[in-house]
């Protein structure tokens, strides 16, 4: 199970939408909730909707410059116990009623592995990576015919789960997965993977996808640098740094260049397992 279940999951304040409307999930005993909540100056939070949902959500992302925002669900196939299954939507902000601030799905994209995080890329916001248990796929954000998501690449991790994933860049992409790795995946074509005292480099070709699905030429670049669960992978993109955490309370950090190379990375032992990662200038904000 995932740090985010029973926790919910808030957007952090540099993910605010305008009007200081925030989009949250919340998580009980019983039900699964998806709510819109909205900040007001000196005053309690008011609650603009809130639903109850089918599956267990584990990650929401915000596009600022479109106003969309995607969520995504994950749980134990009914039939199937070794098998997760996930649904992604993507959603807007709307007017249920004319007194009543909603929102509305736009497109289920549904019959996924189960799916643990998702990421907009950040510059232009028209790229959405998603991390499944079997799985990273990228989906292109289609605005012309009214807003949906089509996939354009794959990068299968079966048998590990991608559990949580960050963009470096427009094209490439850092993510960690329940074998304990830490794992680049450079799409572009001119670009090489670096293999040092510790690690593996493959290259994401046609082999990675299943038949029907989209994938494309690129490198990645696979550390060993964890014993459990890799829930968090942090990037610092005006430092170039990683900081990684997983579920026995290890702690990385170290430049992205020294992916595989961890002899020279910072180590730190935490009490319980690391749950969250945030950086701040020159501060490294870590929940355990």
């Amino acid at each position: 199970m995932s740090p985010n279940s029973g926790n919910g999951n808030i957007l952090s304040p540099d993910e605010v939408p305008e009007e200081g409307i925030i989009v949250g999930l919340g998580l009980d005993e019983i039900d699964v909730t998806l709510a819109l909540v909205q900040l007001q100056p000196e005053e309690p939070f008011t609650t603009l909707a809130e639903d109850k949902l089918p599956h267990q959500l584990d990650s929401i992302a915000w596009n600022h410059r479109h106003a969309l925002f995607a969520f995504a669900s994950y749980e134990i196939h009914p039939t199937d116990t070794g098998r997760r299954v996930g649904n992604v939507y993507l959603a807007t902000l709307s007017d249920r009623d004319r007194s009543e601030v909603g929102y509305t799905i736009l497109q289920t994209l549904s019959g996924l592995p189960g799916v643990l995080d998702i990421k907009w890329e950040p510059s232009n916001e028209k790229s959405l990576v998603a991390a499944t248990s079997e799985s990273l796929i990228i989906y292109s954000l289609e605005t012309g015919q009214g807003p949906f998501l089509a996939k354009v690449s794959f990068l299968k991790t079966d048998p590990d789960m991608a559990l949580y994933v960050s963009w470096l860049n427009s094209t490439d992409i850092i993510y960690s997965d329940s074998a304990g790795n830490v794992v680049t995946w450079n799409r572009g074509k001119d670009k090489e993977g670096g293999k040092g005292e510790s690690g593996k480099v493959l290259k994401a070709e046609g082999s990675f996808g299943e038949e029907g699905d989209p994938s494309e030429e690129g490198t990645v670049t696979s550390s060993p640098l964890h014993k459990y669960f890799v829930w968090f992978v942090h990037f610092d993109t005006e430092e170039q740094l990683v900081y990684s955490g997983d579920d026995c309370g290890y702690f990385r950090g170290f430049h992205l260049k020294d992916l595989t190379n961890p002899s020279v990375h910072a180590k730190h032992q935490f009490q319980t397992g690391v749950t969250s990662i945030l950086t701040k200038r020159d501060l490294v904000l870590v929940g355990w």
